[in-house]
């Protein structure tokens, strides 16, 4: 897998569904949707492993 905002954030239990790596205009990356509790979560399409997902994500540590 490619390091991308599911990898680094979402599997570590760091990510609250705020949706801005959805937001990223014209990617079709990276989509958020409802997962089976009603939570928003990010959903990796077409990852093209730029990592713009991690640049504007609040909870992706820069320093790990």
């Amino acid at each position: 897998m490619k390091n991308n905002v599911i990898k680094k954030v979402v599997k570590k239990g760091f990510c609250c569904g705020c949706g801005i790596c959805g937001a990223i205009p014209d990617k079709e990356c990276i989509r958020i949707e409802f997962n089976r509790v009603g939570e928003y979560n990010p959903v990796v399409g077409n990852c093209t492993g730029c990592g713009l997902c991690l640049t504007v994500c609040p909870f992706f540590e820069r320093n790990e």
